[in-house]
């Protein structure tokens, strides 16, 4: 289904003065932060859009500023590899604009030498059980997907099926990955972590892509398989629980639990990443449990049984009205439109906040710095600008291939 808005002309007024307010913040400010989720090089996508929307020759300045302010310090700035916050993702976001049109460049020339530098590392990430999508593995792999197609990038992605493969966990047919989680009382124990940020959900959309891409098909067909089984026999009664889905597994005794409604951890994630694994294998029972899923998200519209407290994309309701939004063109039930409109103007109720530039706080506990501003993608106004401006125009938003649902 062709891209198309999904906001009415007479609310469109209202959406575009907020998305103007977000870039001319974002046009004055001068980020001290590289990284692609919370830092200049996710300011950068929001530029590059607003630009293609509005044909706005500023906010596609800004970017180009930007970029060049990433590339005078990229040699001098320590940085890691993940794909949140290290060098997999700016690397990934200099293939990406470029594919895209907004630049021309040779990729090669500018981050061919990550290649071989973000190998080490997510194999020895992997191998210590962290398969992370933003801050392991699972996000370093995706900048290898995203590079230009190649013997050596796909060698590298085949060894990262290889050994995912070799620490993965077995039980009849269906599959698993363990990883420490930090428990209330400072312990630590194994849990299988569903999620789309951190999780299983993840690296059944990694894998996805990786089968997609006809690499090491074997390995890879038989880890799809065995991590939808281990997925679809956690399913709990909604009778019960408000979501399909808990958010965790833990491997000594599984509770069921309510998960949250947003990107990161619950249903939307888990079962975006289910319908899409079952688009590609053809899978119609996998569909018929994915859109069930999905659908009974779209009646979850209270905010606080629900933890949504801000707009942001992560866990916001900016990010729910784009998932949402994504899902109505990959299906074209109108269930799905919808819910997202309910949420997108619940996106316009939280920008009202006198003392932030944009209107817009990050809520977060008094503990991790309080409730502020924030002006990256991830859980600030870079990434609620993009979801807006994906409601109010016909251009399709691929940037949400971040978020691993396009």
């Amino acid at each position: 289904m062709k891209w198309s808005k999904i906001i009415n002309k007479e609310e469109n007024t209202l959406y575009i003065e907020k998305v103007q307010r977000i870039a001319s913040v974002l046009n004055n400010h001068s980020p001290e932060d590289f990284s692609l989720l919370s830092g200049a090089a996710g300011q950068i996508l929001f530029h590059f859009y607003h630009s293609r929307v509005f044909n706005n020759n500023r906010s596609n300045d800004k970017a180009m500023e930007l970029i060049n302010h990433i590339f005078d310090h990229f040699n001098s700035t320590p940085l890691g590899y993940t794909f949140s916050s290290g060098l997999a993702g700016i690397g990934w976001l200099i293939e990406f604009i470029e594919q895209q049109g907004f630049i021309q460049c040779d990729t090669d020339d500018i981050i061919g030498q990550l290649d071989d530098l973000i190998y080490n590392t997510m194999i020895a990430e992997i191998k210590a059980g962290e398969f992370d999508y933003l801050h392991a593995a699972g996000g370093m792999v995706l900048y290898y997907l995203t590079r230009k197609n190649n013997k050596k990038i796909n060698s590298y992605i085949s060894d990262y099926v290889d050994h995912l493969n070799d620490v993965c966990i077995w039980e009849n047919d269906a599959c698993k990955w363990f990883s420490a989680i930090r428990l209330s009382d400072g312990t630590e124990e194994n849990a299988c972590n569903l999620s789309m940020s951190h999780g299983l959900a993840s690296i059944i959309a990694v894998l996805n892509r990786i089968y997609k891409r006809n690499i090491n098909v074997g390995k890879t067909e038989k880890l799809i398989s065995g991590s939808v089984r281990y997925l679809l026999s956690v399913m709990q009664s909604t009778d019960e629980f408000s979501s399909y889905f808990p958010d965790i597994v833990y491997q000594k005794e599984h509770k069921g639990q309510t998960s949250r409604m947003a990107w990161c951890y619950g249903d939307m994630g888990i079962g975006i990443s289910l319908l899409d694994i079952a688009h590609t294998m053809n899978n119609k029972e996998w569909e018929t449990i994915a859109i069930k899923v999905l659908l009974n998200c779209t009646k979850r519209r209270d905010l606080e049984k629900n933890h949504v407290l801000d707009a942001c994309l992560c866990h916001g309701s900016a990010g729910l009205a784009h998932l949402l939004n994504r899902l109505y063109h990959k299906t074209n039930l109108n269930e799905f439109k919808e819910a997202a409109i309910f949420w997108y103007s619940k996106t316009i109720e939280f920008a009202n906040d006198k003392k932030s530039l944009s209107g817009f706080v990050n809520v977060n506990a008094e503990e991790y710095g309080g409730s502020k501003e924030d002006f990256g993608f991830l859980v600030g106004i870079s990434g609620i600008g993009l979801a807006l401006l994906s409601g109010i125009s016909d251009i399709d938003p691929t940037w949400d291939q971040i978020l691993l649902i396009s």
